[in-house]
């Protein structure tokens, strides 16, 4: 039952609480930090209490022990995203439906994968392969689109 719950079963998600937050009472506290932009590519963050941090565009490759922290009202409560954005993996993946506003998939390889309908509102999408992804019109919302200069009469 544990690995279920460590797992992100969701018919376990109260022990899996439980064990995080007995487990973060000793790590590192982010609790509402303003971790917008921030760089954890590569770090060990095992026990670390992100509650009401703001984690907007914060880039998290290769991170490790990620799955014993605590996050509450992010794009990292759902263990297929923060799965996303450890391994810059989403080559097919179905992301239709989904709140990852303020994700950073920066050079992620989202080559087939669905965005249909999800908010992908002031996400980060510098470099990322976004070749035959469905969603277009979403995606397209969340670009910045630099606007050609008036010529002066």
């Amino acid at each position: 039952m544990s690995r279920q719950a460590l797992a992100g079963d969701q018919k376990y998600g109260f022990v899996r609480t439980f064990a995080i937050l007995l487990g973060i009472s000793d790590g590192t506290r982010f609790q509402r930090s303003d971790l917008t932009d921030a760089n954890f590519a590569g770090a060990t963050l095992s026990s670390i209490n992100l509650l009401g941090a703001n984690v907007t565009r914060t880039y998290w490759l290769n991170v490790k022990n990620f799955d014993l922290a605590c996050f509450d009202t992010t794009y990292l409560e759902q263990p297929q995203v923060r799965q996303l954005v450890i391994t810059g993996q989403g080559q097919e993946h179905y992301l239709n439906h989904l709140n990852l506003n303020g994700i950073n998939l920066k050079g992620a390889n989202l080559q087939d994968a669905s965005f249909i309908s999800a908010d992908l509102s002031r996400a980060n999408l510098q470099d990322a392969d976004l070749s035959r992804a469905q969603g277009y019109f979403i995606l397209k919302s969340c670009l910045s689109v630099s606007k050609p200069k008036e010529q002066s009469r």
